[in-house]
């Protein structure tokens, strides 16, 4: 079932208490059934975001039970269906919609507007493959922490996915990378360019627009 040791499980735990919300997708909670708690050490319960472009999420998961479903967050799109929004709401969990992507998935830049909003100012993305390949692809992260196990399983799930690279110069690079040994395993963290993340946070929140946009006349 666990790819990574307890160890390492235990430091996702303490990162989760340390961000205000964490972020999965549809695919992983029917897949996984995560509870996106912090249970393997001490520290303050997240936000549980899911993406779910339908509201297809399973009416038995673990993010729609116990005492934290008042704390758990579904972003949709309009294509969603209103009686199961209906469902989910009576249950005590909230839900959002915001605009679709032109794929149809729920628009990223869009949640982290509303998340923002409601005065959510760090979130910490745990999967699945399809969410990490938006937010990378998008540059949509500040911070990456992967984890490399002595373990080969051989073909399967990617961890992300199509980026649109098509030569090295476009793939995506990270800065002032940390190399941990945690147990068998290791810990790799590495940061964005940060002139491409203010970038990309000036394309997105007005207030930022606004910034730059001062920023610029100041050096002229």
């Amino acid at each position: 079932k666990w790819i990574t040791d307890g160890e390492a499980r235990r430091q996702v735990h303490e990162l989760r208490h340390r961000y205000d919300a964490v972020l999965v997708g549809l695919n992983t909670v029917r897949s996984d059934d995560p509870q996106l708690t912090v249970r393997l050490t001490s520290g303050k319960q997240p936000w549980r975001i899911v993406l779910d472009e339908h509201l297809e999420i399973p009416p038995e998961a673990n993010l729609l039970r116990g005492e934290q479903r008042a704390k758990t967050l579904i972003f949709t799109t309009p294509a969603h269906d209103p009686a199961r929004r209906a469902r989910i709401e009576a249950g005590g969990t909230a839900v959002q919609v915001v605009a679709a992507d032109p794929q149809g998935w729920v628009d990223l830049p869009a949640v982290l507007r509303e998340l923002g909003s409601r005065g959510i100012s760090s979130l910490l993305v745990e999967g699945g493959a399809g969410v990490f390949t938006g937010f990378i692809r998008q540059r949509l992260f500040d911070k990456l922490s992967i984890y490399i196990a002595p373990i080969i399983i051989g073909a399967g799930i990617e961890a992300v996915g199509d980026l649109g690279v098509r030569k090295i110069s476009q793939a995506v690079r990270l800065q002032h990378t940390v190399y941990q040994v945690v147990n068998q395993q290791i810990r790799v963290q590495g940061y964005r360019n940060l002139e491409d993340t203010f970038r990309t946070l000036t394309g997105n929140v007005p207030c930022l627009q606004e910034l730059s946009r001062i920023s610029a006349a100041s050096a002229r």
